[in-house]
């Protein structure tokens, strides 16, 4: 497949030319030229494919960039587009000392009581009281209040 089929040879490659092409499929569908759940389709198989190619790429061009050397650091530009080579995903890890273990450990056993409220909370119809056993205080429990958003499921068969 050539790439020059999705976006044009001499297309300009900047986030708003990007937008301008959403805003054009959105367009598409809002004066009736094409069917919502199409479109739907088609760009979410569109979506894995670019997901897979993007993930197997950016691997393939980290070696492509550091044949620039240093001039990588400031960025060499492609069609507009900017490329370095970057550190992501950096982690630390703490579990050497003592007082940090002790403090997660704590964050985790809050966290189970967290979880026992909420699982309470979400199963309660009304208000109700109760009394806390360590301090001896009445608390009010609320039912949780509940809020989603609508959207569309799809599934694309393997």
């Amino acid at each position: 497949m050539k790439i020059e089929k999705i976006v044009g040879k001499n297309q300009q490659m900047t986030k708003t030319s990007a937008l301008e092409l959403a805003n054009q499929l959105i367009e598409q569908i809002e004066e009736g030229d094409k069917d919502p759940l199409t479109v739907l389709g088609t760009l979410q198989y569109i979506s894995i494919a670019v997901d897979e190619a993007l993930s197997r790429i950016r691997k393939i061009a980290v070696p492509e960039l550091e044949k620039y050397g240093k001039e990588n650091q400031k960025g060499i530009v492609k069609n507009g587009i900017t490329f370095r080579v970057k550190e992501t995903g950096v982690r630390y890890k703490y579990e050497s000392t003592a007082i940090w273990n002790e403090l997660n450990e704590a964050e985790k056993a809050i966290n189970e009581k967290k979880k026992e409220l909420e699982a309470r909370l979400k199963l309660l119809k009304s208000k109700e009281t109760i009394l806390n056993e360590e301090t001896g205080e009445m608390i009010e429990l609320f039912p949780a209040s509940k809020s989603s958003t609508t959207t569309v499921e799809i599934s694309i068969p393997k």
